[in-house]
């Protein structure tokens, strides 16, 4: 509830000029339509009665979404002034992209390295398994996480992790929903390598600027994200 009013806020102060409807699913069971009341668009919160799942979320948000372009948004993520509006130019300049992705900053003001190369045996093993030391200092994960560029240019990358996606609804239509046997963690991988394999482009936009908290709760030993 705390980053969601957040993010709620920023919504606010930016005044995005291309948004047009504002969809909140809410997977916590917990009253929300108080944050959403007296917002600038029309807004509406939806409700499936438990946690189904980050991916069954996101699809349940499209599928009652009613435009042609579709902003997903995580919680902890906050827009700033001009973000979507340059997400929006970035998708007209790449028309073949089914995903255009903002560059992501950690609240302290660093790059976040939000755009990936997809996951071999090693880079998987390197992210999952509690190695410390020996994974900070590995090239292969290096590579996977692209730290070797400066992500100051809008270009086309293998995935983007999902707290922030410009999405196509063509490419959906095309490609498929976000695939629910992901309760949550790889949905985004999944995503946009079958945007590549159907023909779409995944576009890292350097131009869009979004703060990501990024706490990543269950992401190492949990028997169902191993899985």
């Amino acid at each position: 509830r705390p980053a969601l009013s957040r993010l709620l806020e920023s919504l606010r102060s930016a005044r995005p000029a291309p948004l047009r409807e504002i969809l909140v699913v809410n997977n916590s069971g917990e009253p929300l339509e108080d944050l959403v009341a007296g917002l600038p668009w029309p807004s509406r919160v939806l409700t499936p009665g438990r946690n189904v799942g980050y991916a069954r979320g996101v699809n349940e948000g499209i599928r009652a979404a009613r435009e042609d372009a579709i902003l997903i948004l995580n919680p902890d993520v906050r827009v700033e002034r001009g973000s979507i509006e340059a997400l929006e130019r970035g998708a007209a300049d790449h028309p073949r992209a089914g995903i255009v992705a903002p560059k992501l900053m950690n609240p302290d003001g660093t790059l976040q390295l939000s755009a990936r190369r997809f996951y071999n045996w090693r880079t998987l093993l390197l992210r999952r398994a509690p190695l410390g030391a020996y994974a900070a200092k590995s090239r292969a994960l290096s590579e996977h996480v692209m730290a070797d560029w400066d992500h100051g240019d809008t270009r086309p990358v293998d995935w983007a992790i999902g707290a922030a996606m410009f999405v196509r609804r063509r490419a959906v239509r095309d490609v498929g929903l976000m695939d629910e046997r992901y309760f949550l963690y790889f949905e985004d991988v999944d995503w946009c390598q079958r945007m590549w394999r159907h023909g779409y482009e995944v576009v890292y936009c350097a131009d869009s600027k979004m703060v990501h908290e990024y706490a990543r709760h269950s992401a190492q030993l949990d028997p169902r994200s191993l899985r």
